[in-house]
């Protein structure tokens, strides 16, 4: 390894550990935001009917239910979901149901083959899928590690018609039939899929089936759909929600769609008859509980509808509610309408008296009566809130312990079409629903934290914020927009932005239009309006075009092998509308951080190819024009030492590349049950309603912007296979050096060490490394099992020379004076 340390070869910006926030399930609903329930205005349809031999997945909503003819039903546009048959499993038989495809569906319907792996999330399992789309088209599809992806089959169903739909395997084959007709075989090759369950599937489809059966060699057996138990709790109740009742009173709970609060329904809660009460109670994300602290005050409010007076209590309570910390009895005669409708809002205060880490919230009916909720929101006090914002204190602080710099908002979830940002202000309790698409994206929220929250944040931080908006805005509401949060206060609607309280212009000088899109005509076709109708408001913002990913070298700008974008045609476009107008723009590229080498290959990164000839043959399209290449996510799917190594060389070749921003997606990821909530698994920082942690790629992002140093340095290293690599940066007074190596071999390397222009005055070196398995974690109980450990070395550099062996696996920062 040689170090020139006098020659200056580049700068390196302080940007390039920042963080990704996606809001992927669930970053900020209820994580960073300070609301502690989940399911907060009741837009989750009730969960599946427990049913004997059966299990619901999502397991905690769904909305399958069975009617009263012994059908099973599903006629929400709800996220997928799926039912597995729990009995035996499918190798050489048959399976059939009857189904019919219902008018209105959206997405998809049908029956689960070899099914696997299940979790609680879709679509984390491997499966067969034979399905229908809203036009009744049948597929074939290959959900998780099977080899097809989607084959359209020679049947198309109608609408509100009963059909047999049946599925016969060898093991090796597939054979479908309609109504007894073979309409399709499938021969799996030489890598059958594993044997495995049965299930019926739906993905924002309204469908009924009937006559559910199965041979598994045995003969032809039924599958019963039938209740299983009383499932009072859950019955016509909201799916984040559980019913909770005392002494002999009765009651029950209904979804109400009659001019609701927000979004689509609204709970409704019935005392009966009876002495005692009559509830519902919150347990926060996945239910995993809520995190109460002695003597320290939650604030609340809930939106409600009665015609009549009636008491209310609220309380944090144990779990099963055997203990109760904190309790207040709300007078609903005492407060006027204040919202359409009828609606009323009641404030409250809770101190509990007790710790508890997995508690609840609950509302208590004390008489007969009918009551709607429309939302209910709990957060800490301020002492729990970082600077009095709707933020978690101690998510923050760990993000700033992170020394994240900057941070993007964004993700496919801001292309949603209700995500629009004058949706995002005002008060956050009176929001609209987020009604988002798509089965990766949580289609329940609200909008109580958004855009300006986010803005709010970073002012507060100090950390740079670069949000992503809908590409779909028009160009008058981004406009507004840029009005909102950059104009005088006398303007419309900086005048807004006061009445909002937020007196002074926040000062956004990056903006980014939309979320991994293929840069091709119809993106041009928005871009320019809206680049326009914001520059026209403020022209130093920098815009960051929202693109996707350029994985292998190329040459000609106008014939692009292994990208969306396959020219940059469009890109040339884009520049020449920035230079006329004497704008910079940024584009925003993806790359993946996967663990390296790729399973069943040697293969190793290299310096991310793709990445370099973008930059370079942007430069070759209009020359003059300015412009940048950034990166906004290092993406993978993973967040262990292995992912924590491919971040750190992704970092090395961005300096290497003198990029002004890189980010690591997940800035966050829930650890509830189960361990993950997010199909992406890659979080840098994990929380769960207690506590807050690094995993190893957040560790790296840590011990970079600790080290930081603005000039890069030339630098070089020979190793076995290119798996060693080093970035080298110094001080502007040449009194500091830093060396970034990453040894992504499973050997430790013992290397040769040659600095040249630098004579270290201490004879100790400080040294920050990061090593372990390839799939080390750091679990909840174990929350720094993989983190940096820092120690000294005498190197004992004799002409510039030394040897330092870097471990198997690792990632090393040594830091000379």
């Amino acid at each position: 390894m040689t170090i020139h340390a006098d020659q200056v070869v580049g700068k390196v910006s302080q940007y390039l550990t920042g963080s990704c926030l996606e809001d992927i399930q669930h970053e900020i609903y209820p994580g960073l935001y300070s609301q502690m329930l989940f399911g907060e205005s009741f837009q989750e349809p009730p969960p599946p009917e427990p049913m004997a031999g059966i299990t619901a997945v999502p397991r905690d909503y769904g909305a399958w239910y069975l009617n009263a003819d012994g059908e099973l039903g599903m006629d929400e546009l709800t996220e997928p979901s799926f039912l597995m048959y729990d009995g035996a499993e499918l190798a050489n038989g048959a399976t059939g149901v009857e189904m019919k495809i219902l008018r209105g569906s959206d997405e998809w319907a049908g029956m689960l083959i070899k099914l696997s792996e299940p979790g609680n999330r879709m679509h984390q399992f491997n499966a067969y899928c034979v399905c229908f789309n809203r036009d009744g088209q049948m597929f074939l599809r290959g959900f998780g590690k099977q080899d097809i992806k989607s084959e359209q089959l020679p049947f198309k169903a109608g609408f509100d018609q009963w059909f047999t739909l049946e599925v016969r395997t060898t093991g090796k084959a597939l054979g479908l039939f309609i109504d007894g007709k073979s309409v399709f075989q499938f021969d799996e090759g030489q890598r059958p899929a594993a044997n495995g369950k049965v299930g019926l599937y739906s993905a924002f489809s309204k469908v009924r089936f009937r006559n559910w059966w199965i041979d598994a060699g045995a003969g032809r057996k039924s599958i019963a759909l039938q209740p299983q138990g009383d499932n009072w709790s859950t019955a016509q109740l909201s799916g984040m929600w559980r019913g909770v009742r005392s002494g002999t009173a009765t009651g029950s709970f209904g979804i109400n769609k009659e001019e609701p609060f927000a979004g689509r329904r609204c709970q409704r809660m019935s005392f009966t008859a009876g002495a005692g009460t009559i509830g519902i109670e919150n347990r926060g994300l996945r239910r995993a509980g809520l995190c109460f602290r002695a003597g320290k005050p939650y604030e609340g409010l809930m939106w409600i509808r009665t015609d009549q007076q009636v008491p209310l209590t609220v309380a944090l309570q144990s779990a099963d509610g055997s203990r109760t910390y904190a309790s207040q009895l709300l007078n609903t005669a005492a407060v006027s309408a204040t919202a359409e409708h009828g609606w009323k809002r009641l404030d409250f205060t809770l101190t509990p008296t007790a710790e508890d880490i997995a508690g609840r919230f609950t509302i208590l009916l004390e008489k007969p009566a009918v009551v709607d909720f429309g939302r209910v929101f709990l957060q800490p006090g301020e002492w729990g809130r970082y600077k009095g914002l709707r933020v978690r204190k101690d998510m923050v602080e760990k993000l700033l312990e992170q020394g994240v710099g900057v941070i993007r908002y964004g993700g496919s979830m801001m292309d949603v079409g209700a995500n629009k940002w004058k949706r995002q202000i005002g008060p956050h309790d009176r929001r609209p629903g987020y009604d988002g698409g798509g089965w990766q994206w949580y289609r329940y929220t609200t909008q109580g934290w958004g855009i300006i929250d986010f803005l709010d944040l970073c002012e507060a931080t100090g950390i740079l914020g670069i949000p992503c908006t809908n590409i779909d805005e028009t160009p008058n509401d981004m406009a507004d927009f840029i009005e909102y949060v950059n104009g005088t206060p006398d303007s419309p609607w900086g005048k807004r932005r006061v009445a909002d309280g937020h007196a002074k212009p926040y000062g956004l000088r990056h903006l980014e239009l939309g979320n991994e899109q293929t840069i091709n005509a119809g993106y041009f076709t928005k871009f320019k309006p809206l680049a326009e109708a914001i520059w026209s408001k403020d022209p130093g913002i920098i815009l960051v075009v929202g693109d996707m990913y350029f994985q292998s070298p190329f040459t000609d700008p106008y014939h692009v092998p292994g990208s969306w974008d396959k020219t940059l045609a469009i890109h040339e476009q884009i520049l020449r509308l920035a230079k006329q107008h004497g704008r910079e723009v940024w584009f925003d590229e993806h790359v993946s951080t996967e663990r390296w080498p790729h399973p069943g290959t040697d293969e190793y990164p290299g310096d991310l190819p793709g990445l370099r000839s973008l930059k370079e043959n942007l430069g070759k399209l209009v020359p003059g024009a300015k412009y940048e290449v950034v990166v906004f996510e290092f993406n993978s799917d993973r967040h262990d030492i292995g992912r924590a190594l491919c971040n750190a060389w992704a970092i090395n070749v961005c300096e290497s590349l003198d990029m002004q921003v890189a980010c690591s997606a997940n800035c966050f990821e829930a650890h509830v049950a189960p361990p993950t909530d997010n199909p992406f698994d890659q979080g840098l920082i994990f929380f769960n309603p207690s506590q807050v942690w690094l995993q190893p790629p957040g560790y790296v992002g840590k011990m970079v912007s600790d080290n930081y140093l603005p000039l890069r340095v030339q630098s070089s290293v020979q190793s076995p296979g290119g798996r060693l690599g080093v970035s080298a940066k110094r001080s502007e007074d040449g009194k500091t050096l830093v060396l970034q190596i990453v040894n992504q071999s499973d050997q430790a390397m013992v290397t040769d060490l040659q600095l040249h222009g630098f004579v270290p005055i201490h004879p100790h070196a400080t040294v920050s490394e990061l090593s372990g398995p390839l799939d080390g974690i750091n679990p909840p109980d174990q929350p720094m099992a993989y983190a940096p450990i820092k120690s000294t070395w005498p190197h004992a550099l004799t002409h510039g020379q030394a040897r330092y062996t870097f471990p198997g696996h690792s990632f090393t920062i040594i830091r000379f004076e």
